[in-house]
């Protein structure tokens, strides 16, 4: 994710900076990219993010922490509701 290409953001007076700061002005990187691709008569979709906002921000004492996330999953898979995988009947099973 740190390797992709991003889209920069300013914003003056947000507190804690979540990337660098010239006088009262915060300027981050942010990443995002979601794809799909088809493989094996499967689509998958796909995440990758540094997690950082989009928008300005306030925040007094933690900035926001950049967390490189990289996921992809089955897209809308088909679900056989007459057999679920887990059927509890109690609270306490749910639990």
């Amino acid at each position: 994710v740190d390797g992709m290409a991003g889209q920069e953001y300013s914003c003056d007076n947000v507190g804690a900076c979540a990337g660098s700061e010239t006088g009262s002005t915060c300027t981050w990187t942010r990443r995002l990219c979601v794809s799909c691709v088809e493989s094996g008569g499967e689509v998958r979709i796909r995440v990758q993010t540094n997690g950082l906002p989009d928008h300005c921000y306030s925040s007094p004492v933690l900035a926001p922490l950049a967390l490189d996330v990289d996921f992809s999953a089955v897209f809308s898979p088909g679900l056989d509701t007459a057999t679920p995988k887990e059927a509890p009947s109690t609270q306490a099973a749910v639990d």
